[in-house]
């Protein structure tokens, strides 16, 4: 298991050792520092909707579980508005991907 940029996200992957082939376990938000824990991986998530708190997901990213719950209370007062994710072309530079 590791994290890396993905797409304006920052997302948890598998790696096959035996082919270098990574699939996303966990892609929206910010997922970092994953850890496995028996038959889960257990990790650091944050969203433009949330702040930092421990999750859980089986190996193959199915059954995420908020572990922690530190900033329900803050959160719960806050009215959030909707992000989404965009692409665009400027230009003579590479795409670019964001979150907004």
């Amino acid at each position: 298991m590791t994290d890396s940029d993905n797409l304006g996200n920052h997302s948890v992957f598998a790696i096959d050792v035996a082919t270098g082939n990574a699939k996303v376990i966990v892609d929206k938000g910010t997922n970092e520092a994953p850890r496995l824990a028996g038959d889960r991986v257990v990790f650091v998530r944050d969203t433009l909707r949330s702040p930092a708190e421990l999750y859980s997901a089986k190996l193959d990213g199915s059954d995420l579980k908020q572990i922690t719950h530190f900033n329900d209370a803050r959160v719960k007062a806050i009215t959030w508005g909707d992000y989404e994710q965009f692409s665009f072309r400027a230009p003579r530079v590479t795409p670019c991907t964001a979150s907004w």
